[in-house]
């Protein structure tokens, strides 16, 4: 009952501001759901937590984080009334606190793989060009600009977790000019 009505509340209100713009004056930023493939390990084990209902509510909880920040509180949550994590979950809260950041920065799409992140803007993102083209041609390769205007990053390593990619990416964004 009262996760439903918070629920549509929830959505009511980002619609609401959708279609109002920012207080600021600014457009409102379209809502985002960013699609991730990234290939790390990140679940809830049924071990670690048994009832299915609980599991669920803690996925629909993490998917709703708005800010990268807000996985903390939810990690120290979860701590508390479950134990220590498994590697899954905190991957799995990392990996939800990046689909947080790709929404704010305007990400439709993530991909990473053998070093390399891939990653589109919506069209309707607020990307400064200029800057953009300096830090690719100020990458030496590293960072590139298909025809289809998907950017590739390429990182100097693997990556070993949501948490350093998201933190890598936030750097790109920063350098771009988009606060994170």
């Amino acid at each position: 009952g009262f996760d439903l009505y918070s629920r549509i509340l929830k959505d009511a209100v980002r619609d609401l501001r959708a279609r109002q713009g920012r207080a600021d004056g600014a457009p409102a930023r379209p809502y985002i759901d960013p699609e991730i493939n990234i290939g790390f390990p990140a679940h809830i084990p049924a071990e670690y937590i048994p009832d299915v209902e609980e599991r669920l509510i803690l996925y629909r909880r993490m998917s709703e984080l708005d800010s990268p920040d807000e996985r903390i509180d939810i990690a120290l949550e979860i701590e508390d009334r479950f134990g220590r994590m498994p590697d899954e979950v905190a991957a799995l809260i990392e990996l939800m606190a990046l689909r947080a950041l790709l929404r704010i920065a305007g990400v439709v799409s993530l991909t990473y793989r053998n070093q390399i992140a891939g990653f589109s803007f919506h069209p309707e993102a607020r990307i400064d060009s200029k800057r953009l083209l300096d830090v690719v041609a100020a990458s030496k390769q590293e960072i590139r600009i298909s025809p289809a205007m998907v950017i590739t990053a390429r990182y100097g390593r693997e990556l070993e977790s949501p948490k350093e990619l998201m933190e890598y990416l936030r750097d790109i964004f920063r350098n771009i000019g988009i606060w994170v």
